[in-house]
């Protein structure tokens, strides 16, 4: 099965996970990259990316929990969403994988490898809110409303946004997504995601697991981005005490990896080469 035919299919393996149904599905051949989606997302937008990655690596691609095709949750909490991406890894048996997070997904891969650096070789975050304390902000004042629900497919699609607002790719990517991301109700079609699910990081608890960040990693932005900015990248730099690099990307923003697919997957590139000069000096 191709890529481009894989990310328009449900995901074809799934594993429970405390209690919840978690879709995945493997790739591609080569060196394994994890890849986790963001924020009401779902692996759907890995589809540009993966499709420049997967000729050379071994894509494991999921669904976290109340997004996508994996199950919805009673609660959740960030040690969940952690929990299932180990329980993936484990049944995709990678080996010295990279972890690749987008946004919300970079919070995930970042506090799995604080809490289990021996279970990755190294992370690559693209456009993930790291903060400091004078920057923390209190997500409970957010007001979660469920998806609202359309009468037909057509008009979910061409209400199709990405959050926050930004210029959009064109439609041959914009409904591709929107289409992966819609369910069909008894009311009409409504959005895959658990409005429950969102922002359950605390800024406080990324800033205290990216203190304990000893593998190397990637940091990626976007100039555009409404999420991070220069300062807070330059903070990446000062409070991980592990090696990181730091790209800003020009013309793009919060979704960084559907603006500028092919510069993303140069510096996934780049890190995996970085990484194996390590490797090879230490052979050496």
């Amino acid at each position: 099965m191709t890529y481009e035919v894989k990310m328009m299919c449900d995901l074809g393996r799934s594993l429970v996970v405390e209690g919840t149904t978690i879709k995945w599905d493997v790739v591609g051949e080569g060196p394994d990259l994890v890849l986790v989606h963001g924020n009401g997302a779902n692996h759907a937008w890995w589809g540009p990316l993966g499709k420049l990655l997967a000729d050379r690596y071994r894509l494991t691609l999921m669904d976290l929990s109340g997004h996508g095709d994996s199950d919805h949750r009673g609660q959740y909490e960030p040690r969940f969403w952690v929990n299932e991406v180990r329980a993936v890894m484990a049944a995709s048996e990678v080996v010295d994988p990279i972890l690749v997070g987008h946004s919300m997904g970079g919070r995930v891969v970042l506090t799995l490898a604080a809490e289990h650096p021996d279970e990755l070789a190294g992370l690559v975050l693209f456009d993930t809110s790291i903060r400091p304390a004078s920057r923390y902000r209190n997500f409970r004042l957010l007001e979660r409303k469920p998806p609202p629900v359309y009468a037909t497919k057509e008009a979910a699609i061409a209400r199709f946004r990405l959050k926050p607002e930004q210029p959009h790719p064109g439609p041959e990517t914009m409904v591709p997504l929107a289409e992966k991301a819609l369910k069909r109700t008894a009311d009409g079609w409504t959005w895959k995601y658990d409005h429950r699910a969102l922002t359950r990081f605390t800024d406080a608890g990324v800033d205290a697991a990216a203190r304990l960040v000893t593998v190397p990693m990637a940091y990626v932005y976007a100039g555009g981005s409404a999420v991070v900015d220069d300062d807070l990248a330059d903070y990446v730099l000062k409070v991980v005490p592990g090696p990181v690099t730091k790209t800003r990307v020009e013309d793009a923003y919060h979704h960084v990896i559907l603006d500028q697919p092919k510069l993303c997957a140069r510096s996934i590139d780049e890190f995996v080469c970085s990484l194996r000069g390590v490797v090879e000096r230490e052979a050496g």
